[in-house]
């Protein structure tokens, strides 16, 4: 009897190693497409901004995704509150709060930004009107 269990406490290693280095791997593809995701989001929404003084579409979806990183970041400062205590939350919720006012700064530059579109428009198409000759 303690040969087939010896060999099955062998086999239980070595597919338990297998499992652990399977799972390393699942972790390091998971880190790397995250760190991948993260990178080219912040280039996107880098080269969003770049563009949005002159393009309303660039500033409606800017806009947008700073919305999204707000109710995000307002989550976990909601998160934040409700489970951490002493001097170390308090110096992470002032970090987080500067980064809120940071958000809603810029989303506020965006709505400026979509208001004077709409007033160009609506200015350049007034301009088109009246120079348009009227039978």
């Amino acid at each position: 009897m303690t040969r087939p269990l010896a060999w099955w406490h062998l086999l239980t290693r070595r597919f338990s190693r297998r499992r652990r280095a399977e799972r390393a791997r699942l972790d390091d593809t998971q880190e790397y497409h995250a760190r991948h995701l993260i990178q080219r989001t912040l280039a996107d929404q880098a080269e969003l901004r770049r563009r949005a003084p002159a393009s309303p579409g660039a500033a409606m979806r800017y806009r947008s995704l700073l919305k999204l990183e707000l109710a995000s970041l307002e989550e976990l400062e909601q998160a934040l509150r409700e489970h951490m205590v002493g001097p170390e939350a308090e110096n992470v919720l002032l970090e987080v709060n500067a980064e809120l006012e940071q958000l809603r700064t810029e989303i506020a530059w965006c709505h400026l930004l979509l208001g004077e579109h709409r007033r160009s428009a609506a200015a350049a198409a007034a301009t088109a009107a009246a120079s348009t000759p009227r039978a």
